[in-house]
């Protein structure tokens, strides 16, 4: 099929698509939303690609910024009104932070946001002008930018189909937040629990558990032996924990966030203390570059061998007899499908609907990762993965969602 008689496919673009891309530019002209996965579509020889920026001329640019300055006068106009609708929300004791008071920042700030998503918009018109296309595919659409997306696919009746990034752990009871909402037509689910979740809060469009796209890897390729791990790493002793780090979620209220981590971090070195371990802190992707030399510091101060990084996720979970996590991380999904065992520390308003992982606090970390590490041939580990990712043991689940949105986006 010919470049220009194949439909555009319009995708959010995030690194967790990638897996999709070669099979999708099969059937369709591939058009990023972000302009890095145009690039990296390029890099790995899909050449049916290219970024949605490219109709955001400097034309464009300036009808744009003269729309957003009077949309921006009309919102801003409205500032007491949003003011006290959010000290309704918050109740209470409203925060004396700086922040909280919008007179200081939301004239800026709005404009900015309205420039930004009139973008989008503008140069997805262009787009619909020139090309058919089938449909829209996002990572999520809970921001601001996806919900801009699929809004505006919706008026044009295109189908839309949500492939979350990751299974969400939010509680039923949990309260409001933005993860309970999705907007697209079509949901390709990545397990069990995650149609369930969508369904419980009410999403009524159709929905497929399709897998998780981005950890097919871990059924495709030759897995490094503990030993061998250890080795690469050149780690000599045993035993050995590895501690997934993380960032606390801003989408509602909840949690000691920023305290309850470091007191998360503090419980894994008392731990590693007490059993002699060697201790690995793998980095969160979205940990800010200066907090390696934090982590490392750390370490250094307690006196515990180990070391830090941000890559190498899969030697890091072999070598380790146990992974530690604040809260139910997709980590512990990883860590389990690759056989270590894996010790929680809750977090308010989280937590997985199966009785693993082992859910601990700091006074019981130590016998609670002596247990675990006793269950690495525990079969409910395996359904555990299998719960929140249809495709765990087949490693299909890049075909099955590339199915699944051929059928929808026709």
């Amino acid at each position: 099929m010919g470049n220009e008689s194949k439909p555009v496919l319009v995708l959010s673009g995030h690194r967790n698509q990638q897996t999709l891309f070669a099979s999708l530019a099969e059937r369709y002209r591939l058009c990023f939303v972000d302009t890095g996965a145009a690039q990296l579509a390029a890099e790995t020889h899909v050449v049916d690609a290219f970024p949605l920026l490219q109709y955001a001329d400097g034309r464009l640019q300036e009808q744009v910024a003269n729309e957003a300055a009077r949309l921006s006068s009309r919102v801003v106009d409205r500032l007491d009104w949003v003011q006290s609708r959010l000290e309704e929300w918050i109740g209470g004791d409203y925060p004396s932070d700086p922040e909280a008071h919008l007179e200081e920042w939301w004239a800026g700030f709005i404009h900015q946001l309205l420039r930004e998503r009139l973008v989008l918009i503008s140069a997805l018109d262009r787009l619909s002008k020139e090309h058919t296309v089938a449909g829209l595919v996002v990572h999520e659409d809970v921001t601001s930018p996806a919900r801009a997306l699929v809004f505006y696919a919706r008026e044009m009746n295109w189908p839309t189909v949500h492939v979350p990034h990751a299974p969400c752990h939010l509680l039923d009871d949990a309260g409001p937040d933005i993860h309970r909402q999705t907007r697209t037509s079509h949901l390709a689910a990545t397990g069990p629990r995650n149609l369930d979740f969508y369904r419980h809060n009410g999403y009524a469009g159709h929905a497929q558990a399709t897998g998780i796209p981005q950890y097919d890897w871990i059924y495709r390729q030759p897995l490094p032996s503990r030993e061998e791990a250890r080795s690469v790493l050149a780690l000599e002793s045993s035993p050995v924990l590895c501690y997934g780090t993380t960032w606390y979620q801003t989408t509602s209220l909840r949690s000691g966030m920023q305290a309850e981590i470091t007191a998360s971090l503090e419980a894994a070195v008392n731990a590693a203390l007490q059993l002699k371990a060697i201790l690995l802190i793998s980095m969160h992707p979205s940990d800010p570059p200066q907090n390696e030399s934090h982590y490392a510091g750390v370490l250094k101060q307690a006196g515990i061998p180990g070391l830090v990084s941000r890559f190498h996720f899969h030697y890091l979970l072999r070598a380790s007899d146990v992974y530690l996590k604040n809260g139910p991380s997709n980590g512990c999904l990883i860590a389990a499908a690759l056989g270590t065992p894996v010790v929680m520390l809750p977090t308010e308003g989280f937590d997985f609907h199966h009785r693993l992982p082992f859910r601990s606090t700091a006074e019981g970390l130590v016998d609670d990762i002596r247990q675990a590490m006793e269950s690495r041939d525990e079969p409910g580990w395996g359904e555990l993965v299998a719960l929140y990712n249809s495709a765990h043991g087949t490693g299909d689940g890049s075909e099955k969602t590339a199915a699944y949105i051929r059928e929808v986006c026709q």
